[in-house]
């Protein structure tokens, strides 16, 4: 009888401390961009808030498969009109407006006064010509036609590429924040009509519905806003 009771009793030690493992350890997936331009500069303040946290992040252009429990959230940049599954919980915390850029020596060999104008400039897209279909769009211009320019079907190629002189990309200051920082790239600017800096999508924090309150994700998505909340400039 006793040694019944003492196995049950280490049953449910190990199971307690199993769960709290669980609790505390995040399988984190992020978009490659994002986590290379900014999360990676700031994931130390993240750790030294968070010591009891084990975080496990995996750049990846390919979102996981929550059913198959692959990770237990993910950072991703979601085109507008995109709907999630319902077993996927999702929190908006960036909304970055999106600019046509491209290095300064073919900056300076292009002429460019309106929108028009780039529909015959090198253009760099990449899974499709979507996103500067919709870009064209909310500039004011309906583009039917196929638009030029090589598919590279990555954000980061994309934007080397564009570091690299062969076309114009389409980014954000999450991206390329540096670069215009250094003169690497410049944001291309028009003579007569402006190139609107337009939204056309979010940056979300995706998560499994049975992870969304675990103790990591919960600590992780608190310390993700009030990071960005923090560097949001003063109005």
């Amino acid at each position: 009888m006793r040694i019944s009771v003492a196995l049950a009793e280490i049953f449910e030690a190990s199971a307690e401390l199993a769960q709290l493992e669980q609790e505390l350890r995040l399988h984190l997936w992020c978009v490659p961009g994002f986590a290379f331009q900014w999360l990676m500069v700031r994931l130390g303040g993240f750790h030294m808030q968070n010591q009891d946290v084990e975080l496990n992040l995996r750049p990846s252009d390919r979102n996981p498969d929550f059913l198959a429990r692959e990770a237990d959230g993910d950072i991703r940049y979601i085109r507008d009109g995109t709907k999630m599954p319902k077993y996927v919980r999702q929190l908006e915390f960036a909304r970055p407006p999106v600019f046509p850029v491209a290095n300064p020596e073919l900056a300076s060999r292009l002429t460019i006064r309106t929108p028009e104008d780039l529909l015959s400039a090198p253009l760099l897209h990449e899974d499709s010509e979507e996103e500067w279909r919709l870009w064209f769009r909310l500039n004011g211009l309906a583009v039917d036609q196929r638009l030029p320019g090589s598919r590279l079907w990555h954000a980061h190629l994309t934007v080397e590429a564009a570091r690299r002189g062969q076309g114009v990309a389409l980014a954000n200051t999450f991206l390329v924040g540096k670069e215009l920082e250094s003169g690497i790239l410049v944001r291309l600017a028009a003579t007569e009509r402006a190139l609107q800096s337009v939204p056309l999508g979010a940056y979300c924090l995706l998560a499994r519905e049975d992870r969304w309150s675990s103790r990591a994700l919960t600590q992780f998505r608190k310390w993700l806003l009030e990071t960005f909340r923090a560097e949001l400039p003063p109005r």
